[in-house]
C-alpha cells in the first residue's frame, strides 16, 4: 500500500512542478472542476501504475532507474498537458489514453535494461515484458486517502504553490515528507 501512496506523490508532483513556473496554475484554471479533484483523479491511476510496475519489475527481474521519477512524475506532467491542450475546459484525460500513457511510459523504462531489440534475447525480453504487462487488469483497486491528499494540496497552497512565486521540488519535497507521517497512520 505504501507503494501506491508514494507513487500518487509522484504523479502529483509532475502534475505540480510541470514544465515550469505557472504550469500547475494553468492547468488548474483549464481543468476548473477543483484542485482537490485534479488531485483525486491523477492519482487514481496510482495502483494500476503499482500494478504495472510491479509486472515489469517481475518479468524483467531488475530496475533500471527509479521507477517513480521516470514513470510517475513523466505521467503527472503529461497529464496536467493533455488537460491544457483540450478545447473544453473541465475536461480530463481520456482513460484509454491515460492508460496507453502509463504502458508507453512502463515499457519505455523497462527497456532502458534490456539487450539491444535486434537480439534475440532483446526480442525474448521485450515479447516477455510486454505479455506480463498485458494480464494486468485495466481496473484495479482504488487508493483511498481520507483527508491526506486534500490535507497535502493545502499544504502546498499554504506554502505557495499556485503563485507567481517560484516553488521548487524540494520544497513539495518537503511537504509531502511532513505528511508522511498521516499516510503511515492510514497504512497502519
Amino acid at each position: 500500500m505504501k507503494t501506491v501512496f508514494v507513487t500518487a506523490s509522484f504523479m502529483s508532483l509532475g502534475l505540480c512542478e510541470g514544465t515550469g513556473n505557472g504550469f500547475f496554475d494553468r492547468v488548474l484554471d483549464h481543468w476548473d472542476n477543483g484542485c482537490y479533484e485534479l488531485i483525486d483523479r491523477i492519482t487514481s491511476y496510482a495502483p494500476y501504475t503499482c500494478a504495472l510496475i510491479a509486472a515489469g519489475y517481475q518479468s524483467a527481474g531488475a530496475f533500471p532507474g527509479v521507477a517513480d521519477y521516470e514513470i510517475s512524475e513523466t505521467f503527472g506532467v503529461w497529464f496536467g498537458q493533455e488537460i491544457l491542450s483540450t478545447d473544453e475546459a473541465g475536461m480530463d484525460p481520456d482513460e484509454g489514453r491515460c492508460q496507453a500513457k502509463l504502458l508507453e511510459l512502463i515499457i519505455a523504462f523497462f527497456e532502458q535494461g534490456m539487450d539491444g531489440a535486434d537480439t534475440a534475447t532483446g526480442k525474448y525480453e521485450r515479447a516477455k515484458l510486454r505479455e506480463a504487462l498485458a494480464d494486468v487488469p485495466v481496473k484495479c483497486e482504488p487508493a483511498t486517502l481520507p483527508g491526506a491528499v486534500a490535507q497535502l494540496v493545502l499544504e502546498l497552497d499554504r506554502i505557495g504553490f499556485g503563485t507567481d512565486y517560484p516553488i521548487s521540488g524540494a520544497m513539495c519535497v518537503d511537504v509531502v515528507n511532513e505528511n508522511l507521517s498521516t499516510l503511515r497512520e492510514f497504512i497502519a
